[in-house]
């Protein structure tokens, strides 16, 4: 009988291993190298936005509720409702908008959390700003007072909130 089957030589088999081995690292370290960077700019991201939360110094000094009736004329319902608070900063930073949060007497910690737009607080200044909540159906008096976060602006454009740490908490009257 005559063999004539023959098998990889040896320094094919060697060769295979090696570029298969090559092909399986240069995958590795693409999805590692994309992974680290995401995690890397998560990282940063969340640093700047800690370091420029830790001297946020700003004052709330006033908070007013406005509701208004419906035309039904039912105390517990508003078809045009507001809150308009006052804020002054009290540092050289610029806050980009707040988040809102009302918190009522009931004992729920917050019923509404909502971003405040068009609410920009430059450096030493103060402004005024509303919050529309004509979602809310309830009277005035449940809202007793209004926790705003300060949000900063990115070096993309985008806002990110403050920790709840930068907080400030101001009870609300009626008008």
């Amino acid at each position: 009988m005559n063999k004539t089957k023959k098998g990889v030589s040896p320094l094919i088999a060697t060769v295979l291993i090696i570029g298969f081995t090559i092909v399986l690292a240069a995958v590795v370290m693409q999805w590692g190298g994309s992974f680290v960077r995401d995690l890397t700019e998560k990282t940063a991201e969340s640093t700047t936005v800690a370091t420029e939360c830790i001297g946020m110094n700003f004052e709330i000094v006033s908070a007013k509720y406005f509701p208004e009736m419906s035309l039904g004329g039912s105390p517990e319902t508003f078809s045009d409702a507001n809150i308009t608070f006052k804020v002054t900063s009290n540092v050289d930073k610029k806050i980009k908008s707040f988040v809102a949060l009302l918190q009522h007497k009931s004992g729920s910690s917050e019923s509404l959390s909502t971003q405040v737009a068009g609410c920009e607080v430059t450096g030493y200044t103060s402004k005024e700003c509303k919050i529309d909540t004509t979602l809310i159906i309830t009277t005035g008096t449940d809202a007793d007072s209004i926790k705003l976060i300060p949000m900063i602006e990115l070096s993309d454009g985008s806002a990110k909130g403050c920790t709840i740490d930068a907080a400030k908490t101001y009870e609300i009257s009626i008008s």
